[in-house]
């Protein structure tokens, strides 16, 4: 129940003239970690198993917490129409709440291939409400700097956002 209004929410938040849309905490994974070998060979993986970007971004047992921060853009889909794209900012984050990794994913696009659209941040930081992508200083996976993927985060910059009244302990 909390999943769907928080969706709503975001949803919500959503404004059609082009402003910031910010991310909202969704989940959170005690004692978890990323299949780095799935996201380090994402196309590979993808192409053999037939597996979609829910799979490669999967959750297994670990060290870490893994916290989802997701939104809805309303924007250009492929098929030259327009809906909502579900849009993720997914960080490992250590004991200390110390991210150590994070990636932007756009679940909701189905363009192949995808590889060029996922982005890593290894930028260290607290998690708390309000850090901005645009500090996270995302590259693409193999490490080059810019280009639609980075212009499609950063035209529509957002913060990471953790209801001020809520611990993570509820999610």
């Amino acid at each position: 129940m909390k999943k769907i209004v928080l969706i709503i929410v975001v949803i919500l938040s959503y404004n059609a003239s082009g402003q910031d849309v910010d991310f909202w905490i969704t989940q959170r994974y005690e004692k978890s970690d990323l299949y780095n070998n799935r996201i380090q060979n994402i196309s590979l993986f993808m192409d053999s198993t037939g597996m979609d970007l829910d799979s490669v971004f999967a959750i297994k047992p670990g060290n870490h917490s893994i916290v989802f921060f997701e939104r809805y853009i309303y924007g250009e889909s492929v098929d030259g129409g327009y809906a909502f794209v579900r849009q993720a900012v997914i960080t490992k984050v250590d004991t200390n709440n110390i991210v150590q990794e994070s990636f932007f994913v756009p679940f909701g696009w189905k363009e192949y291939p995808i590889t060029p659209l996922i982005l890593k941040s290894n930028t260290h930081f607290e998690l708390k409400s309000g850090i901005k992508t645009s500090e996270m200083i995302f590259r693409h996976l193999d490490g080059y700097d810019y280009d639609e993927s980075l212009n499609l985060l950063i035209r529509n910059e957002g913060k990471l956002m953790i209801p001020s009244n809520n611990t993570f302990e509820q999610y």
